[in-house]
């Protein structure tokens, strides 16, 4: 059953579980985002002393268009806005992600485990990625 997005946002700031997502819809969520900095004429790199990316905005409508039918958008645009800081860094330094590549990044940003203060600083997120990596 579909939550409304004020119920969404109000259980993963209460700590609830992000559910995990296919990799092919996060790939897809992230292929828009990548599609309107082209557009926006936004920068693709990051520079660690101008700071972080400019933001984006999208509709939820523009995720569904790319994504399965019924696939959970909040989720995926939650996820993928994750994931396109952590490759973000990855790329700028790969030793803290251990050299892991752009698919092995997606892949496991889709289906590890993941609540809201997760999404307050990628750090952690790229230490479990460097432990993955070397198992």
């Amino acid at each position: 059953m579909a939550q409304d997005l004020k119920s969404q946002i109000d259980a993963i700031n209460s700590g609830a579980p992000i559910p995990p997502i296919e990799p092919g819809d996060l790939r897809a969520a992230l292929l828009l985002f990548s599609d309107l900095r082209s557009v926006l004429g936004h920068d693709t790199t990051s520079d660690t002393k101008a700071g972080p990316l400019r933001g984006i905005g999208y509709l939820s409508d523009d995720i569904a268009a790319r994504c399965r039918p019924g696939a959970d958008v909040f989720t995926i645009g939650v996820r993928a806005a994750l994931a396109d800081v952590i490759l973000q860094l990855a790329r700028a330094k790969p030793d803290r992600s251990g050299g892991a590549d752009d698919d092995s990044i997606i892949q496991a940003v889709a289906t590890m485990p993941l609540i809201g203060s997760d999404l307050k600083d990628p750090t952690p997120i790229l230490l479990r990625l460097d432990e993955m990596s070397r198992r």
